[in-house]
């Protein structure tokens, strides 16, 4: 209903002439009035700070900082925040320029957490690689270190839990500069100049010994699985010193260190192993036997057992088949819903809300309906023109694919979609990027 009147009113402005920028200041000023028209939340582009951090699930496990800032929603809300940030900091803002802020949120989202100790695949570029084309600066650096101390600070995350985050990506600083010998100073300055002492926010890597404790586990590994016969034929023909240096790179960035393991994710890396039960439970015990030899203390022994049994179902490739999106959506309801809610933000929206002027808004989600459940896997007929020939007169530019993506990522959140089913309506909408734009 608020929709519909809004768009009244743009006819109303447009037939007596108003200026197109009186009309989007117009617009922009009612939009504002929406959640006390009819109760729902605001609709600003900047993301309400909660009462505190969400809480993380207890496992039993000592909690990594990826835990204390609230698991996966917690990671949400602070690269939100983040780049709310960084989008509002003239010193850094133009690095983002044409940039799709919906697929960096997500690969920021799996890189952060693989940082501070949870689990996901990371699938995007190394540091070095990523970072290499920008020749980004010193000064820029420390911009987005202070842009992201302050998103910490807006979610209230306590000063500890900061400053060990703040300090894990102070050491990314070499990688990022591209100059290695300047990590070490830029962890530090990064911490205030000071050291984060071993406490109750160290990582796992740190509790195990860092990179001596890492590298003599996977040495001795690797010595124990070339001398057992169940093994044998996975290894055979591999190149064991390079093995190591992967081994060593993707322990370290499981147990939230310094490192970045920019090899193939598990499921990838081993499907063609066929890597059997009996296999990885001969591996597990191996694994086992090296932590122990390496003396890690219990509690830490533990935890790290723990991320590494999680690796079974990837490495076997045992991972149960999910239902469609369509289906996990809720079906026909569920995509009316998001349709609804997608609109309902691109008329608040005043980056790509003109490129809807004059369409028959009814005609439009029906298209959208239809579309939408064949992309994520439903069943029906869509009937309208290929994506390509439907959006060529619009002359739509990278941006306004971006903007409208990340009103539907906003919609997909506020219907509570979890974290991995917005990556994989994510995945559908980047595949569909180039015939949208003509590329």
């Amino acid at each position: 209903h608020f929709d519909a009147w809004m768009d009244c009113l743009r006819a109303a402005l447009r037939g007596l002439d108003v200026a197109q920028q009186t009309q989007d200041d117009v617009v922009a000023e009612i939009s504002k009035l929406r959640p006390e028209v009819f109760g729902e939340a605001g609709t600003s582009t900047t993301p309400a700070p909660p009462e505190s951090t969400p809480a993380a699930v207890d496992t039993g496990l000592p909690p990594t900082l990826f835990d204390k800032i609230g698991g996966s929603d917690g990671m949400r809300l602070l690269v939100d925040f983040f780049y709310t940030k960084v989008l509002a900091d003239s010193r850094i803002n133009t690095y983002f320029t044409d940039v799709s802020m919906a697929r960096l949120k997500q690969h920021q989202r799996q890189f952060l957490t693989l940082a501070l100790g949870g689990w996901t695949d990371y699938d995007g570029k190394g540091m070095r690689e990523a970072h290499a084309p920008l020749k980004i600066s010193a000064t820029h650096f420390d911009a987005m270190v202070e842009d992201l101390v302050l998103a910490l600070t807006d979610l209230r995350v306590p000063d500890v839990t900061r400053d060990s985050i703040v300090a894990i990506v102070g050491s990314l600083r070499g990688d990022v500069l591209g100059a290695a010998a300047g990590a070490k100073a830029g962890a530090a300055a990064a911490a205030g100049g000071g050291s984060t002492a071993m406490g109750e926010d160290a990582t796992l890597f740190d509790k195990l010994g860092g990179d001596e404790v890492i590298e003599n586990i996977v040495v001795d590994l690797s010595q124990f699985v070339a001398e057992d016969p169940v093994l044998r034929p996975v290894f055979t023909g591999v190149n064991m010193g390079r093995l190591v240096a992967h081994q060593r790179r993707l322990l370290a960035t499981l147990t939230g260190g310094p490192g970045h393991y920019v090899g193939q994710n598990m499921r990838r890396a081993h499907a063609r192993l066929k890597v059997t039960g009996e296999q990885f439970d001969a591996w597990l015990g191996h694994f086992e036997q090296a932590v122990e030899e390496a003396a890690v203390k219990p509690t830490a022994k533990a935890e790290l057992m723990s991320r590494v049994k999680a690796l079974r179902s990837d490495v076997l490739n045992e991972a149960p088949v999910k239902s469609s999106v369509y289906d996990r959506l809720g079906g026909a309801s569920g995509v009316e819903a998001l349709v609804e809610m997608l609109h309902s933000r691109i008329g608040a929206d005043v980056r790509i809300r003109h490129l809807f002027d004059g369409m028959n808004l009814t005609l439009l989600k029906l298209h959208q309906r239809r579309f939408l459940t064949r992309a994520f896997g439903g069943e029906g007929t869509y009937g309208g023109r290929d994506m390509r020939s439907a959006h060529a007169k619009l002359k739509l530019a990278p941006e306004h694919f971006d903007a409208w993506a990340e009103d539907l990522m906003e919609a997909l959140a506020q219907l509570k979609a979890d974290d991995d089913l917005q990556d994989e309506v994510l995945v559908v909408l980047e595949e569909n990027r180039g015939e949208v734009l003509g590329l």
